[in-house]
């Protein structure tokens, strides 16, 4: 009997294409696994960005007062844009002292038109953007409240339910997926 020692050059070569296919499954499924793990974050910060941007705006206009301008007929609103039972993807806009310290205008909505201000927020591209300028006029302040990544769009549909009521909805359209956020605000400072 002839003991065998070793392995002969096409038994090598035959382990060797095994181990190949195997490590090559094996990276593409750890690739594509990582790929949907990558993606999966994305969409989580993508639908974390939307919910902070409408919590800025539900915090702030739940503050809204009613401002009644004198020289209109219109009936008063702490909610300026939309209207009640209209819809508008531009803007929400609002009423809100300039002064938030002066506790008699949010008791009462009185003062003139230069103790109030008009705070609008609305989507350009993939920000959400407050603009702050007073009733009486002057120049407005901008910022940008929201900033979601290049490549996806911010768009806003508002809802006026009530005088001081506004159904809020942003949706972000990325490459792949589409979210949607929205929520009910009710201006209660008056």
């Amino acid at each position: 009997m002839n003991p065998r020692r070793g392995s002969t050059l096409a038994e090598v070569l035959a382990a060797a294409a095994i181990f190949m296919v195997f490590t090559t499954a094996l990276s593409a499924t750890l690739t594509l696994a990582m790929r949907f793990w990558r993606m999966g974050g994305d969409d989580v910060n993508l639908q974390a960005s939307l919910r902070r941007g409408l919590q800025t705006m539900r915090s702030e206009l739940g503050q809204a007062v009613v401002y009644q301008d004198i020289t209109s007929s219109a009936t008063p609103s702490a909610v300026l844009t939309p209207a009640t039972g209209s819809t508008v993807i531009t803007e929400v806009a609002f009423t809100e002292p300039a002064d938030p310290n002066s506790p008699s205008l949010l008791i009462t909505g009185s003062g003139s038109s230069s103790t109030y201000q008009k705070v609008s927020y609305y989507p350009s591209g993939n920000v959400l953007y407050r603009k702050v300028s007073t009733l009486a006029g002057g120049n407005p302040k901008t910022d940008a409240i929201m900033t979601l990544p290049s490549g996806t769009s911010l768009s806003m549909t508002a809802t006026g339910l009530t005088a001081n009521c506004v159904q809020v909805t942003l949706t972000a359209k990325a490459t792949n997926a589409q979210y949607s956020v929205s929520t009910a605000i009710y201006a209660t400072g008056e």
